[in-house]
């Protein structure tokens, strides 16, 4: 998310942006070179395959919901509740 000054910006003087902007503005993660896209997209897809499956799932599934929640109480509601989820679902060792 961006701010709301620079929301209003970008909005109404429909300055386009370059990477380096968007990057600074956290529309977008990172700024890679096109002969590095392949390789940079993997090694993120290989990070992605060390975490566990239910809490990528879970993750993914709360910050889509934070995006459409207006409240930060009940955002960080549903976060608790995912971290519960999770630490119920854990396999425990003894």
């Amino acid at each position: 998310m961006i701010g709301v000054s620079r929301a209003r910006e970008m909005l109404l003087t429909g300055r386009p942006m370059n990477a380096e902007d968007t990057v600074r503005s956290g529309l977008a993660s990172a700024q890679v070179a096109d002969e590095e896209l392949i390789a940079y997209g993997r090694a993120l897809a290989e990070d992605m395959l060390k975490a566990a499956p239910d809490a990528l799932r879970v993750t993914e599934r709360s910050l889509d919901a934070t995006l459409e929640i207006a409240s930060y109480d009940t955002a960080m509601e549903l976060e608790e509740r995912g971290q519960i989820q999770m630490v119920r679902a854990a396999p425990t060792k003894r």
